[in-house]
């Protein structure tokens, strides 16, 4: 089970498209958990905005947005793969 070092609510606001990788990586260090990725996983833009939101909603609204899911390797560290048959 992922346990983020906060539990507080930040906002992320990502207005221009930015590199998906680069999202989750100031989720993960806005939260204190590390962030890997599939060497398959597409490094996509996304324009995103995070208001007043934990560690798991944040992944969460992302991944939706970007068609990913995470595995968590342990309580601080995170895999996110691309969300298709294969995987």
């Amino acid at each position: 089970m992922l346990n983020p070092k906060s539990q507080d609510p930040i906002t992320l606001n990502f207005p221009k498209p930015k590199p998906v990788k680069e999202i989750y990586e100031a989720i993960g260090k806005a939260y204190g958990f590390n962030v890997l990725f599939d060497p398959k996983l597409k490094d996509n833009e996304l324009q995103i905005e995070l208001t007043d939101v934990t560690a798991e909603r944040a992944l969460e609204i992302t991944m939706q947005s970007a068609g990913h899911f995470y595995k968590v390797l342990d309580e601080h560290s995170i895999i996110i793969i691309e969300d298709n048959p294969q995987n």
